[in-house]
């Protein structure tokens, strides 16, 4: 039977309605608590407004509500009805059976990884983790991936059956600062890791990057010649060719604008900044993939049970600007898109200089991997999925 739950204003305190702006704001409110209630009812009383509610939660944890009584001003309805209906949500990647299967992930304290140790012990495996420094040992082990010697210890103690490298330096400016310590890690690193893996017979897959490419060329497919721009993208090509030359059995996933989880990436950075400023500038002439790290994990454990070879892009579908993505994702949190003003990179770099050339349009193509059945859904999609859990954890962190 469906439980039946009441949500106060007092969890998720709103303005008094009295505008469109205000009745976002109803509705993301709405979908934060309900994505806590699975085939549930529920009743929300916020500034006077009592909504009943019922339907299911999607095992992404976003709401879409059919609304069944509304007591208060009509326009709800409307608005909740204006937004495109989310029941028809895009299927995720099937998890492979890895049931007796030890699977290596580096960089398991990071962003992706803490998501794929998840996603390995979701789909029956055994995560091994290491991580690129002391103290993470929730998650993994420490180990020096540039140092050879201790990479091909480490994987002969842990005996996986699949490695997945997620480590890197993905500071941009700071491999634009120190190229040493950014071939280090993401050739040096890479290489190693490929070789080891090779010598034992492990099947590899590593994670790549859209700034493998300039931005003057796009769409990319997974055959475009690479023309990296930065020391970043540079050192993560060379790491690429170390890992196909390592082994033709090997893969390489190149995926783009990675958000979710803890730490820093543009969602969480764009609500801090809107929590302190009245307005934000953001560069409407650079675009790309946003790609959450939930659905990447995923999207990389199906690869792991398909074991494919070569280049592969994995994103979610379509691509847009960094304006565009930050008035969606100020949207999603209830707050008024239009305090996300847009500007140009060359304007932005005039205020703020930075050591790192970024792609101008980095758009990637996904063949390769929807021919392998693995598709990731659409990035409005899956923004939409994480925001609302991203607004609950900022405002637990303020309380």
């Amino acid at each position: 039977m469906s439980a039946k739950r009441f949500i106060s204003a007092r969890d998720f305190p709103v303005h008094p309605v009295g505008g469109y702006h205000d009745w976002r704001q109803v509705r993301t409110i709405v979908q934060l608590r309900l994505f806590l209630i699975e085939d549930a009812a529920a009743t929300v009383q916020i500034g006077g407004l009592q909504v009943i509610g019922v339907g299911s939660r999607a095992k992404t944890g976003n709401h879409h509500m059919t609304l069944s009584t509304v007591s208060g001003i009509d326009c709800f309805r409307g608005i909740m009805d204006s937004k495109p209906d989310r029941h028809h949500r895009t299927p995720k990647p099937a998890l492979p059976d890895l049931r007796g299967q030890r699977i290596v992930v580096t960089g398991a304290s990071g962003q992706l990884g803490r998501y794929l140790v998840e996603a390995i012990a979701a789909a029956g495996g055994t995560p091994v983790g290491f991580t690129h420094k002391a103290g993470s040992a929730e998650v993994g082990k420490p180990v020096d991936i540039a140092d050879a010697v201790a990479v091909e210890r480490a994987i002969d103690q842990a005996e996986p059956h699949a490695i997945i490298h997620a480590a890197a330096m993905t500071d941009v400016d700071g491999c634009e600062k120190d190229p040493l310590r950014a071939d280090r890690i993401n050739h040096e690193g890479a290489k190693n890791l490929a070789r080891a893996a090779a010598g034992v017979g492990v099947y590899l897959i590593a994670v790549g990057t859209d700034f493998v490419f300039s931005g003057s060329a796009p769409p990319y497919s997974e055959d475009a010649p690479p023309d990296p721009v930065s020391v970043y993208g540079s050192s993560k090509r060379a790491g690429e060719l170390a890992v196909l030359a390592a082994s033709d059995s090997f893969a390489v996933a190149r995926t783009a604008w990675v958000y979710g989880g803890l730490g820093k990436h543009f969602p969480r950075s764009m609500l801090n900044l809107l929590a302190a400023r009245e307005s934000v500038k953001v560069v409407a002439d650079e675009r790309g993939n946003p790609t959450f790290a939930a659905d990447l994990a995923d999207a990389l454990m199906a690869l792991v049970g398909l074991r494919p070879a070569g280049i592969l892009h994995l994103t979610n579908e379509g691509s847009t600007s960094r304006f565009e993505l930050a008035r969606e994702v100020a949207t999603l949190a209830g707050l008024d898109p239009e305090r996300i003003q847009p500007t140009t990179v060359e304007a932005f770099l005039r205020e703020y200089p930075l050591p790192a050339r970024r792609p101008a349009d980095s758009s990637l193509e996904n063949d390769r991997a929807a021919s392998l059945g693995v598709v990731l859904r659409p990035w409005r999609e899956a923004l939409a999925a994480y925001v609302p859990k991203l607004v609950i954890e900022l405002d637990t962190a303020k309380a």
